[in-house]
């Protein structure tokens, strides 16, 4: 039987009278309405942000409402308290500092915050990226005049692949399997970002066979069609997810199944989600492909997939996969040269806290800015104070 999650707070919630949001996914946003229990601070992001965290939030209190400290009313809550922003837009609060939101260039909607406070300014990044890719532009930060960075260090060790060749061997592979093999392919994705990103990407090389879309990744791009300025090209969006299939019942559902094609499907992680009910019929076919996108956490059905070849299947049993199995690295994060590239522009004098990754990311990435840059940096715990 599993543990009862913890749930720690930062601090009391009547303490707080504001918050930014810098984006939508749940490691950011998943406990925000605990905040709301007896909290009522403002809440500050995009409009993309607030639509997809509600969409996430509200899955996740229909999965998990008993493993919860909170309920829907503490949502309902949180969405009256938010207040939309735009990129560039600045606020001020409480006549003590100031706040700049900027392109963070994650996914949609991302944003980092720009913090002017007694003559001092902060960068707290988020997650980041400043590679453009199919959905997005890249971030552009401008960091020469900060006080203190506080930035992610998710892929401080890790360079991702160069993302035009993943795009092409991405494209190669679904091509062999469709045209070579007469056979499908299944696409487990992030229902946010990523599932959209792929779609973006075969209809920008062409692939011209069925495209069938499942699961969360519907309402999710419900939502991002509706907010289209934080697209880079919404044209090609908005044609890629008009000549998909949206699966509106079982006989698209069989459909998908029994014709060469492809289905992009959540959850990416292959944890539940419509993908899983997908992955007896295509993975037990030498013909079909399962390509995975999306980053897998270790222990989860996807990761043990790419590893071993297997996989616990809807039934509850183990498999192993028969047809050809791969994964493409379409992260939504800057990786080691792109977080250095950012760094290399801070002022010497400046401060930089490291967080937001593995304890060896984070403390070597802080390490190394001590050491080559020389520039004050640490990698703080769960729970500290630092007075900037």
């Amino acid at each position: 039987m599993s543990e009862t999650p913890h749930f720690p707070l930062p601090c009391s919630p009547r303490e707080l009278s504001a918050m930014v949001l810098t984006h939508s996914h749940l490691d950011h946003s998943g406990t925000m309405p605990l905040l709301y229990v007896s909290g009522n601070a403002d809440l500050y992001a995009t409009q993309m942000t607030l639509g997809l965290t509600e969409l996430l939030l509200t899955d996740e209190i229909n999965l998990s409402g008993e493993l919860l400290p909170f309920e829907e009313n503490e949502l309902v809550k949180m969405m009256k308290k938010s207040h939309p922003v735009n990129m560039g837009d600045e606020i001020e609060l409480n006549n003590d500092f100031l706040i700049k939101f900027v392109d963070a260039g994650h996914i949609p909607g991302s944003i980092s915050a720009l913090i002017q406070a007694e003559g001092k300014r902060i960068l707290v990044t988020g997650d980041i990226n400043t590679v453009e890719t199919r959905l997005l532009e890249g971030a552009k930060f401008d960091v020469t005049s900060l006080d203190t960075i506080v930035i992610e260090a998710t892929y401080a060790l890790q360079d991702h692949p160069n993302r035009k060749d993943t795009e092409r061997n991405f494209v190669d592979s679904i091509r062999e399997v469709l045209e070579g093999d007469q056979g499908k392919v299944l696409i487990p994705a992030f229902a946010v970002a990523r599932s959209q990103e792929v779609l973006c990407i075969l209809e920008k090389y062409g692939v011209n066979y069925p495209i069938t879309i499942d699961g969360m990744v519907r309402a999710a791009s419900k939502v991002i069609l509706s907010n289209p300025s934080f697209i880079r090209d919404y044209a090609l969006l908005s044609r890629a997810l008009e000549k998909a299939i949206w699966v509106r019942g079982r006989k698209d559902k069989q459909r998908a199944v029994s014709n060469t094609g492809i289905v992009v499907a959540s959850a990416g992680m292959l944890e539940g989600g419509a993908a899983i009910g997908y992955l007896d019929a295509f993975s037990q076919d030498a013909k079909n492909g399962v390509f995975l996108v999306s980053f897998q956490i270790p222990g989860t059905n996807g990761r043990t997939l790419i590893e071993t070849g297997s996989y616990i299947s809807n039934n509850g049993e183990r498999r192993k996969a028969k047809s050809k199995v791969k994964f493409f690295d379409f992260s939504s994060h800057c990786g080691k040269t792109e977080l250095w590239d950012i760094l290399k522009k801070v002022d010497s004098s400046a401060k930089v806290y490291v967080v937001h990754g593995e304890p060896e990311a984070c403390t070597s990435l802080a390490e190394r800015i001590s050491g080559e840059l020389g520039i004050e940096a640490s990698a703080p715990n769960n729970g500290e104070s630092y007075e900037i």
